[in-house]
C-alpha cells in the first residue's frame, strides 16, 4: 500500500464499531435538527404565500372581490346614517300667488242644453256689440239696458232651447268697461241661470239706496207757481 501525497495515515482506533455508532447517531440527529428547521421555514411560507394569494385576489384582481350581498347576507346597506340634510324649499310665494288653468273657472255655470243643434250665432254678438253696450257709467241706466236687451233677443229663436238660455248666452256680450269687469270678476260658477244674472246686474247698478233717493226726491217734490212741470 502506498502512502497518499496530501495526508498521512489514521491513527488506529481499537473500539472502531462505537465510534461508528456514535458518528451515525450525530448524523442522524443533525438531520432531524435540519428536518425540524426546515418544516418550519416550509410551514411560515406556506403562510405568507397564503396571505399574499388573498390580498392580491382582492386588490390585484378586483374582478374576483365578492359580491356585497354575500358579504352583509340580507341586511340593506344603510344610506346616509346619522346625516341631516335639510328640507326641500317649497313652492315660492310668487307661484302661491300666481293663477293656475286648473283654477281658472268661468263666472256663469251654463245648464245642457238637449238641443244638439244649440249655437250662438256671430251674427247675434254681432248685433248686440253695435247696438246696446252697458259701460257701468252714471248717466247709464241699468233697468233701461236690460229691457233693450229683452227686446233686441226676443226675437232670437233655436228650436229645443230656452229663451232663458240664450239670454244667460248673450248678456254678458252687451256688458264693455266696467260692468264687463265686474261681471268678470264675480265668483267662479256664481251665476246659475238667467234670472240669477239679471238680479245681480240690476242690485249691482240699481242699487237700493237709488231707489230709494228716487222716493225721497218724488216725496219732496215742489213746483213754484212761476215754474213748469219739466223745470220742477
Amino acid at each position: 500500500m502506498t502512502r497518499s501525497q496530501s495526508g498521512g495515515l489514521l491513527p488506529l482506533n481499537p473500539k472502531i464499531d462505537r465510534t461508528c455508532r456514535q458518528l451515525r447517531r450525530q448524523q442522524r440527529a443533525r438531520l432531524a435538527t435540519k428536518e425540524r428547521i426546515d418544516g418550519h421555514l416550509s410551514s411560515d411560507s406556506e403562510e405568507e404565500h397564503g396571505m399574499d394569494g388573498d390580498y392580491n385576489q382582492h386588490q390585484g384582481n378586483p374582478q374576483q372581490v365578492p359580491p356585497v350581498n354575500q358579504v352583509l347576507g340580507n341586511n340593506p346597506i344603510p344610506q346616509d346614517h346619522g346625516v341631516h340634510h335639510p328640507p326641500k324649499p317649497g313652492p315660492t310665494l310668487e307661484y302661491s300667488y300666481t293663477p293656475r288653468i286648473a283654477d281658472i273657472r268661468p263666472v256663469i255655470l251654463y245648464s245642457p242644453i238637449p238641443a244638439n243643434n244649440f249655437e250662438i250665432k256671430p251674427c247675434w254678438i254681432q248685433v248686440i256689440t253695435s247696438s246696446i253696450q252697458f259701460h257701468g257709467l252714471k248717466d247709464e241706466e241699468a233697468r233701461v239696458h236690460l229691457s233693450r236687451f229683452l227686446q233686441l233677443t226676443n226675437g232670437f229663436k233655436l228650436n229645443g232651447v230656452p229663451d232663458d238660455a240664450i239670454r244667460l248666452h248673450l248678456f254678458p256680450h252687451s256688458l264693455a268697461g266696467n260692468a264687463k269687469r265686474w261681471l268678470e270678476t264675480q265668483p267662479p260658477l256664481s251665476i246659475t241661470s238667467w234670472d240669477d244674472l239679471a238680479d245681480k246686474f240690476v242690485h249691482r247698478y240699481y242699487p237700493a239706496s237709488k231707489t230709494t233717493e228716487i222716493q225721497r226726491e218724488i216725496t219732496h217734490f215742489r213746483q213754484e207757481p212761476d215754474e213748469s212741470l219739466r223745470d220742477a
